[in-house]
């Protein structure tokens, strides 16, 4: 089990916990759409869905739109 939390316009702060600690399992777990968003930590590195995730990471979800 790892806990991370997580920071985001829409909902605030927020601590996950995770059974597997995949970056795609906390998307999932925010029931948020997975190609819409980008995981942050806060040097500024962007998380693809594979990467696994540390114990009490702090991370920023940032949803994308496009539009025209």
């Amino acid at each position: 089990m790892v806990s991370i939390k997580v920071k985001n316009i829409n909902f605030g702060e927020k601590t996950v916990e995770l059974d597997g600690g995949s970056a795609d399992e906390l998307i999932r777990k925010l029931a948020t759409n997975d190609d819409s968003v980008i995981l942050i930590n806060d040097k500024g590195e962007i998380y693809t869905k594979d990467r696994k995730l540390e114990e009490g990471e702090e991370l920023t979800l940032l949803e994308v739109f496009s539009g025209g």
